[in-house]
């Protein structure tokens, strides 16, 4: 691990293990701030841009990458900022040397950092630009060529100068070579120069054969001579186009690709143009990539979750060999079925809402029952990453985890913490009852201290109840045994109750709770959404400073309504914003001490609204305040 004195402090987990998972692993990992400046660097970064140490990149990400490239990736890291959705790009990167590499990028956001791998492409790049740059090239050249194949040299010299023919032919980045019909060399560029090894003065008027491997001399001179004679018309680019082998002066074969067009005089002579260029080195990156896609296919069929890549027509183009135990057939046969087709109208109808989500550019994970194929009905948890390049999605990774053994298990505690609540509830409310009576002196007075004991008894025993009874009522919720009610409500009205059961508290804590009603309408249960409010209204105000206000709204969408409420507190630790939702979660283990509460209100909320299909969630400044926000629909669901 690339480390400096300066950059001495290390990011959440970032323990022994991932130490060893940085130093071990060849792709180029960073991590950053949000203003892109370097955290931490893997040893395969500093190789691969030549950068000695982390002390010395100073600047942010953005300044290594190349001018033309710097707004797309700033775009980019500006949504995976704001969006929290893993993006992948590519740019060009500059090195230690002042030289630039293009890097495809997969990056996240998490806390306030950007976790982020890269892989160096540079090779295959200048592949692809180089080809496609001859190609097109190639198009414009064959025309004039053709040309000249058809006038004798002194006409010619009639358009062109000798000087502007030779810049056109060694502009050419293939090899161009123009025989007669005796496959006579007439004409040989500077790239077939640079290609064959042979000056051009020692390849004219030389038989063609000079560039073949000895194996296909003949054969090549009978389709040649078979193409001469055929009616089939001069073809541009050639209609035969393929993969075939060239030699070098040194003896050396070479895989090529070429293209013939054959053109008459109007003496009858047929001119034939050869046009090729070496692809060793797009043959030796088609192989890596190969090699790099076995190598991933062997890796995720070694995994025993359903790992897949669905392109924007919603059909499978990779998929690993689990789905062969899912879905009972070979896992070949599912690359180019849409999902439709191979998952059958149960399962798909189920996903497709999710799945057009993330085909719309959001990260979506949910849990679902599956029917199987060896038991009745599976529970998996389903993740969708959206493949975004250039701004456009082009489709999504999938990834399918079985957590059938988690839900038994998740079940089997929540009966028993059900059973055992039920089992306290009696004894707990004689005790209570007897507590209660105690307090009131009927029975005798007790003396100060035994007074002061008794009232920490009720106290407590009160305490325990409000806790059995949370726990009683998130089971209900749970289990569906509580069934919402949904009705036309007005949001003013549910914003209103709430606040008025809040209003004691709100004195005692000396808070003020302003209300913001608007005037439209959801469909809900009314008393859950009360309760979801007060509860969240509890919460703020007994964290809110005395003299404080706290505000309740609801903002109106077209499709939802937004409810929050917005409070001056002392604000949410940003790795608590999502488990703070969860059973006995609490931003400080004193918590229940200092203020009661059972650590379960929270949790009750979030199932309230997600039996509504709606959504929770807070967002807080550590010090400032929190704003508790949930949505609900306007319509019936």
């Amino acid at each position: 691990m690339v480390s400096s004195e300066h950059h001495q402090a290390k990011p959440p987990l970032f323990g022994q293990n991932l130490e060893l998972f940085f130093a071990i692993t060849p792709s180029l990992l960073c991590i950053t701030d949000f203003d892109g400046y370097f955290k931490h660097v893997n040893p395969q970064f500093s190789k691969v841009l030549g950068y000695s140490s982390l002390a010395s990149i100073t600047q942010p990400l953005i300044e290594f990458v190349h001018p033309d490239d710097r707004e797309a990736t700033q775009h980019a890291l500006d949504g995976l900022v704001h969006h929290h959705q893993a993006i992948t790009f590519d740019h060009r990167y500059r090195c230690a040397n002042g030289g630039y590499r293009y890097l495809v990028w997969n990056a996240i956001a998490q806390g306030n950092l950007i976790y982020a791998a890269a892989n160096d492409i540079t090779e295959q790049k200048q592949t692809e630009q180089t080809l496609f740059q001859e190609r097109d090239f190639s198009k414009s050249i064959l025309a004039t060529i053709n040309s000249i194949n058809e006038h004798p040299r002194s006409r010619i010299t009639q358009h062109y100068s000798q000087q502007t023919l030779e810049n056109i032919f060694d502009l050419a980045g293939e090899a161009i070579i123009c025989v007669d019909q005796r496959q006579t060399i007439r004409l040989f560029n500077q790239a077939a120069e640079r290609i064959f090894g042979y000056m051009a003065a020692e390849a004219i008027n030389q038989p063609l054969d000079l560039l073949l491997p000895a194996a296909f001399k003949v054969i090549h001179r009978q389709h040649i001579d078979k193409f001469g004679k055929s009616s089939v018309p001069s073809l541009r680019m050639g209609e035969r186009r393929g993969n075939v082998s060239g030699r070098r002066k040194n003896g050396e074969i070479f895989p090529a690709e070429a293209s013939i067009s054959k053109s008459r005089t109007k003496d009858g002579l047929v001119w034939y143009t050869v046009m090729l260029q070496d692809i060793t080195e797009r043959l030796q990156a088609e192989a890596a990539i190969r090699r790099s896609e076995e190598q991933l296919r062997k890796t995720t069929n070694a995994l025993p979750v359903l790992i897949a890549y669905i392109d924007a027509e919603e059909c499978y183009r990779f998929n690993n060999r689990a789905y062969e135990d899912w879905l009972g057939v070979p896992y070949e046969s599912l690359e180019g079925q849409s999902l439709a087709t191979a998952l059958g109208p149960e399962i798909y109808g189920t996903i497709q809402p999710y799945l057009r989500q993330a085909l719309d550019g959001q990260s979506v994970t949910f849990e679902v029952e599956f029917p199987g194929s060896d038991s009745p009905y599976r529970w998996v948890s389903v993740s969708y990453q959206p493949d975004i390049h250039d701004g456009r999605v082009r489709g999504c990774f999938a990834m399918t985890q079985d957590i059938s053994d988690h839900k038994a298990a998740d079940q089997l505690k929540n009966e028993f913490v059900s059973v055992v609540s039920h089992e306290l509830r009696t004894p707990l409310t004689s005790i209570h009852g007897a507590l209660k009576l105690l307090t009131t002196g009927q029975l005798g007075q007790l003396q100060p201290q035994g007074q002061e004991l008794l009232e920490i008894a009720l106290s407590n025993t009160e305490r325990l109840t409000r806790l059995i009874n949370d726990v009683l009522d998130l089971e209900r919720i749970e289990s569906g045994r509580i069934k919402m009610i949904k009705v036309q409500c007005q949001v003013a009205e549910v914003l209103q109750k709430a606040a008025q059961a809040m209003m004691p508290m709100a004195q005692t804590h000396g808070v003020t709770v302003q209300v913001l009603p608007i005037d439209t309408y959801i469909y809900a249960d009314p008393d859950h959404i009360e309760q979801t409010l007060t509860n969240l209204l509890s919460n703020a105000i007994k964290y809110s400073p005395r003299g404080e206000m706290v505000v309740l709204k609801a903002v109106d969408h077209p499709q939802q309504v937004v409810f929050k409420v917005v409070d001056h507190g002392r604000g949410i630790p940003e790795n608590k914003l999502e488990t703070i939702f969860e059973r006995f979660q609490q931003v400080d283990a004193s918590d229940t001490r200092k203020h009661g509460g059972t650590g379960l209100g929270l949790a009750i909320c979030r199932e309230i609204v997600q039996h509504h299909k709606g959504r929770i969630w807070v967002t807080s400044v550590h010090g400032e305040g929190s704003t508790f926000c949930f949505s609900l629909p306007k319509t019936f669901t």
